[in-house]
This record gives structure tokens, sequence and C-alpha cells, in this order.
């Protein structure tokens, strides 16, 4: 989080052509306040609602940062209604 700022979420790879993982959650355009998948110090570090959100991805070697990329959520994710439309089919009534 950066105060007064963006969010950031990091990712890396140790080689260039691995898929980005992204944990249990799809890609996101912003992050809220209200979501259940941040921490309560994250929640309370300031007044906020919603943050854009930034991946910051990096493809390392040992020790080496061999590249960085940094791509705002709305330009790398879909609309949040894409997820939930397949994500539906999946979840138990």
């Amino acid at each position: 989080m950066i105060k007064r700022g963006d969010a950031i979420e990091v990712k890396k790879t140790q080689s260039a052509n691995s898929d980005l993982a992204l944990n249990s959650s799809y890609p996101k355009s912003n992050i809220s306040s209200s979501s259940p998948m941040i921490t309560q110090s994250c929640k309370n570090c300031e007044e906020w609602t919603e943050k854009d959100l930034i991946y910051c991805l990096g493809h390392t070697t040992d020790t080496t940062l061999k590249s960085l990329w940094m791509v705002y959520g709305t330009v790398y994710a879909a609309n949040h209604e894409t997820y939930q439309r397949i994500k539906k089919p999946f979840q138990q009534e």
C-alpha cells in the first residue's frame, strides 16, 4: 500500500516463460478496503475505500533481477463481472 496512493501486488518468476501465479483469486483492477482477502493492518493503514492496483512483475535468477514490469490492474484484468460469471457455476449453493 502506498500512503494516499495505489496498492501494489508483487509477483516473481524465475523463468522468463513461467506462468504467473495468482494464488487463489482472479486478477483485479482495484482493491477495496472491505475485501476479505486483505489484512486488518492494510484495511486500517489510512482512511480509504478503494485503491488502484498495480501488479509489479519481476523475473529473477538467483539474486539478479532480470526484468521488471509494472502494469495497472485496469490494463491487465477483465472487469469484475467477467470473473464472477466464470466463477458462479463452481460455487456451491
